[in-house]
């Protein structure tokens, strides 16, 4: 299924940093955005395509949505994916009192949901980088982002990890496709042979 992949969620308990990432990510809608444009020829060896004008106008839009504590992202992302309107990455503050913390949050929310990518955004964390991966063990799906951040990390990431989880549905679109197939005329051999069987 085609989904539009810039959904965005923003986790964090601080109303200030949630409008950081508004700024960073949505700002000036109707400009031009070179860079973004060559961080995603660069990232994935796409040739820009130019415009009548001369240069691509296109413009990346991510959608963005705020939580502010951990069981309230929890049930946006569950309410995103029951609505078929998922979340591509999550924006993940650490230190959330007095509910869950953010490891905790990207535990659970990884449980129905294995594909979003998280990028752990914190400017201290009780947790070290190999305390976090003894928690949830190696995987490709986490980064992390450390506060003050700065434009260009935050715009390369959302970039970056948006589309690769783009990917990885097609990927497993075509191999749910694959196994159907497969499924369907390993039936169709079972229907044969039984026929055969009953000529015999």
């Amino acid at each position: 299924m085609d989904h539009n992949c810039n959904r965005i969620l923003i986790v964090d308990d601080t109303k200030e940093i949630h409008e950081d990432f508004h700024k960073i990510l949505n700002s000036n809608r109707s400009a031009v955005n070179e860079d973004l444009k060559l961080i995603e020829s660069q990232l994935f060896d796409e040739e820009e395509k130019p415009s009548k004008s001369g240069f691509d106008t296109g413009r990346i839009v991510y959608r963005l949505d705020s939580a502010f504590q951990g069981q309230q992202a929890i049930d946006m992302v569950d309410q995103a994916a029951a609505e078929d309107d998922p979340y591509s990455l999550i924006f993940m503050d650490v230190r959330m009192p007095p509910g869950l913390n953010g490891v905790e949050t990207m535990e659970r929310i990884w449980l129905n949901h294995p594909l979003i990518e998280v990028v752990i955004v914190t400017a201290y964390s009780d947790y070290s980088w190999e305390q976090i991966l003894d928690r949830v063990g190696s995987t490709d799906r986490l980064m992390f982002l450390r506060k003050p951040f700065d434009q260009v990390s935050v715009k390369q990431m959302a970039l970056a990890l948006t589309k690769k989880y783009s990917l990885n549905l097609k990927v497993r679109g075509k191999i749910d496709r694959i196994q159907r197939e497969i499924s369907e005329r390993n039936t169709q051999l079972e229907r044969m042979l039984s026929e055969l069987k009953v000529i015999d």
